[in-house]
């Protein structure tokens, strides 16, 4: 955790997936971006390299991670207070 607001909840963190993680569907109740910094970040709508900022809407079903190549490293900062919730739960 690099930073986290405590009023909006809003938080800036530094993530990596391994090699090959992907993160399956799942959605948040707010707004997020990845801006990645080393390797590659895979998602349901392709595949960014570093330099890249990629955002998902809130609400948004998504998936994403690392490729097979090798681990992603990047900055991940969201719009309000962060919960995630897989498609699979009941």
């Amino acid at each position: 955790m690099l930073r986290k607001d405590p009023d909006s909840g809003s938080e800036i963190r530094m993530i990596r997936y391994p090699k090959g993680v992907l993160n399956p569907e799942h959605t948040h109740p707010c707004g997020h971006g990845i801006f990645v910094l080393e390797g590659k970040l895979r998602t349901h709508k392709g595949v960014y390299g570093p330099g890249t900022w990629v955002w998902f809407p809130q609400g948004e079903t998504m998936e994403h991670g690392a490729t097979d190549e090798g681990d992603m490293v990047g900055i991940f900062i969201t719009d309000g207070a962060f919960e995630i919730h897989y498609n699979d739960e009941k």
